[in-house]
């Protein structure tokens, strides 16, 4: 099999990966609490071929990610590899921020979220305003919607 490297991964990021927040329900001994913000890592592509070489890379390093398959007819099959969880994200940015360019700015926001969160227990604890202005931030440069607490 073909070997990639860390600077075409970081390429590929750049045009075809995402650094998001999603927004998950927590729940506490089955009880509903609150929403919780969970960083969240997908590179999609249609190329089945150098997915599998990502992939391979990302087990010989190794950092944990899932493969998912869409097909949407008459579209081609989208596949994506996807990591989700403070840790993990971390781990990726860590990775390859070194070679980002266009996922530079958004990669930073995400590490500088991460890293605040990552004392706090995941569950409980509140956002501070400087996490909330972050995880706004991080959904400004992906074009979404703005947080509310």
């Amino acid at each position: 099999m073909t070997k990639i490297s860390k600077k075409y991964i970081a390429g590929f990021i750049d045009g075809e990966g995402c650094f998001c927040l999603s927004k998950n329900q927590a729940y506490y001994r089955k009880e509903k609490r609150k929403f919780i913000f969970v960083p969240e890592f997908t590179i999609t592509n249609t190329n089945l071929e150098v997915i599998k070489l990502i992939l391979q890379y990302f087990k010989d390093i190794p950092i944990k990610v899932k493969l998912r398959t869409r097909i949407e007819e008459p579209n081609k099959p989208q596949y994506q590899i996807q990591a989700g969880g403070r840790d993990r994200v971390l781990a990726i940015i860590n990775h390859f921020i070194k070679y980002l360019i266009v996922k530079k700015e958004i990669a930073s926001k995400m590490k500088e979220y991460i890293l605040s969160r990552k004392s706090k227990d995941y569950l409980h604890s509140s956002y501070t305003e400087d996490e909330i202005e972050l995880a706004n931030e991080i959904r400004k440069l992906n074009r979404r919607g703005p947080i509310n607490r």
